[in-house]
């Protein structure tokens, strides 16, 4: 049994040729790539930003328009919570940040994007 072309004097072609020359598989990698759906786009961060109310909008308000984030608890009851939104192009940029601020009494009170 041979081993491969790494050994001195092997005949085998296994690896002249590779699998991304394959015309097989091409087409089946293609047919895969056409039939897949589309994601859909991540929404801008400052777009959400500006869905929210500072002042009226509440921890469940913003639970249901963003889903759950990274919570931060403070002893002085309020809280941050921060959502990131994953860099998307390339050369990766630095991805976006969402920080939210609520009050003790479940109030958001200041928001900041990065």
């Amino acid at each position: 049994m041979r081993a491969g072309r790494t050994t001195r004097g092997s005949r085998s072609s296994t690896w002249d040729r590779t699998r991304e020359s394959d015309p097989r598989r091409l087409r089946a990698a293609r047919r895969l790539r056409d039939q897949a759906p589309n994601p859909a786009p991540a929404p801008n961060l400052r777009e959400l930003v500006s869905s929210l109310g500072v002042g009226r909008s509440t921890k469940s308000d913003v639970r249901a328009a963003l889903g759950e984030g990274t919570v931060v608890n403070f002893d002085s009851g309020y809280e941050v919570w921060v959502y990131r939104q994953p860099a998307v192009e390339k050369p990766p940029t630095p991805a976006a940040e969402l920080v939210l601020l609520f009050e003790p009494s479940g109030i958001l009170s200041k928001t900041r994007v990065r």
